[in-house]
């Protein structure tokens, strides 16, 4: 987001738009709009992307998830670079949020959760098993794409895959699903309660909102409690969107 703009991703359409949200004037940002491809340079012209799924705003600087090509771009000064890219790297990475220190993570619709250094571009797949038994290195996601953090070592996951949204703690290794799993659109108690698809999520005051197929869905945080407590003390941070941590800066 920059003083007047908004800068979105439009996947179909493999590039970055700008949305002035006063008029709801729309321009092209970055990349071709009409082509896919990969490129790096000039964010108009030269640039070119396939598929950009999320952006995420970090220490000045635009990063973008393009999934199609296997890579994490940068947009500064004007023009787009390529922070990491390779099949062998991850596959089709989705979504982005960031830490204070350097550190990305990435779902990917290969099932994965990862981290990503910026300082030395390596990249740790975090999750690497077969099922959601309570340790986050053990499990395997389904098809796991938004994700935002509850608190400094906490994230929130949404996997459409498996109609669940995660509470990943990094620092103590551990994972808990919230809702049955069963596909459905039923409210109720975070036990009891069912997703449909869920892809993207925001934290906004004190609520978790979950986009999925067809509704916002809408949690309060205070319910999340019982399964953070004993392993985050910190308080949640209110207002922050689904891309990161800390406040939106712009490039």
């Amino acid at each position: 987001m920059t003083a007047n703009h908004s800068i979105v991703v439009d996947f179909l359409n493999h590039c970055l738009r700008s949305v002035n949200p006063q008029t709801g004037v729309t321009a092209p940002y970055a990349g071709r709009c009409d082509k896919a491809g990969f490129a790096d340079g000039n964010l108009i012209g030269e640039a070119l992307f396939s598929g950009p799924w999320n952006i995420a705003s970090y220490n000045l600087v635009f990063y973008i998830t393009d999934r199609n090509n296997n890579a994490v771009r940068m947009l500064t000064a004007g023009r787009v670079s390529t922070i990491i890219q390779g099949y062998s790297v991850f596959r089709y990475p989705t979504g982005l949020a960031f830490t204070v220190d350097d550190l990305a993570y990435i779902t990917t619709d290969t099932r994965g959760l990862f981290q990503l250094n910026l300082r030395n571009k390596s990249v740790t797949k975090l999750t690497s098993g077969a099922g959601l038994a309570g340790s986050l290195s053990a499990a395997q996601l389904g098809y796991p794409h938004g994700l935002t953090f509850l608190s400094t070592s906490v994230l929130l996951i949404t996997d459409a895959g498996k109609d669940h949204l995660l509470i990943a703690n990094i620092r103590n290794n551990t994972i808990n699903k919230i809702c049955t799993g069963t596909q459905g659109t039923r409210d109720g108690g975070i036990r009891s309660c069912q997703l449909h698809d869920p892809y993207s999520v925001l934290i906004v005051n004190q609520s978790v909102f979950v986009g999925q197929d067809g509704a916002i869905r809408r949690l309060p945080i205070a319910a999340l409690g019982g399964f953070i407590q004993h392993v985050e003390s910190s308080m949640p941070v209110p207002g922050k969107d689904s891309s990161v941590y800390h406040p939106l800066m712009a490039p």
